[in-house]
């Protein structure tokens, strides 16, 4: 069994990880793990969220009509387009796409992080 703490931080650690490494990975052999590990992250915060949601999000949810899927997992995909973009770019034209779907990403997943009754210990 897991120490309180640690269970906790175990999806932001996946979501970290991924992220760096895709954000420096060099090949499609590091980026395809990597990526891996960033989805896992937010896969498991998706359904730890689910638990500890109150009811504004889902009121949300149902008013916009999203699917489940797409709702939950909406900043995480923005986020890694992001670092795929600013990571994969050789040149500047993919950098300003690349901030503006992390600064988006990263605004989703902050609403929802309010969204918790929960959070790390």
């Amino acid at each position: 069994m897991l120490p309180d703490k640690l269970y906790e931080a175990l999806p932001y650690l996946y979501l970290a990880s991924g992220g760096v490494t895709t954000l420096c990975s060099q090949s499609f052999f590091t980026l395809l793990p990597a990526m891996l590990l960033f989805t896992t992250g937010a896969w498991t915060w998706v359904i730890r969220t689910e638990k500890r949601r109150n009811s504004y999000a889902l009121r949300f949810q149902t008013k916009t009509g999203w699917p489940f899927w797409w709702y939950e997992f909406y900043p995480f995909v923005l986020m890694l387009s992001g670092l795929v973009l600013l990571g994969q770019g050789p040149n500047g034209f993919w950098s300003l796409p690349a901030v503006v779907a992390l600064v988006f990403g990263l605004q989703f997943w902050c609403s929802r992080l309010s969204c918790r009754t929960k959070g790390i210990y």
